[in-house]
């Protein structure tokens, strides 16, 4: 992958919106750090998965990269869990 994995959970989510990245309701980096993000998923074994919320939707990464873009449950906020990373 030559963009980054910030790049692309923001990619991925701007197209189910039907809009482009800079056009979405949130800035990521008010939810997580991208940067630490980025170095996280390109230094952590496949084992790892690391999954946090935006707003309506849940962003899971885990193996080599393999990103996970899924609408949040009615009733679901990202103020309760920004980040959680669990190792399999």
């Amino acid at each position: 992958m030559t963009e980054t994995v910030t790049s692309e959970i923001l990619e991925r989510i701007a197209q189910q919106e039907n809009t482009t990245p800079a056009a979405l309701d949130f800035i990521l980096h008010e939810y997580i750090d991208p940067e630490a993000l980025n170095t996280l998923v390109n230094q952590s074994s496949s084992a790892q998965i690391v999954k946090f919320e935006v707003p309506e939707y849940e962003v899971t990464i885990s193996g080599q990269n393999d990103i996970e873009i899924q609408p949040l449950e009615s009733g679901s906020s990202s103020d309760s869990c920004p980040l959680r990373t669990e190792r399999c």
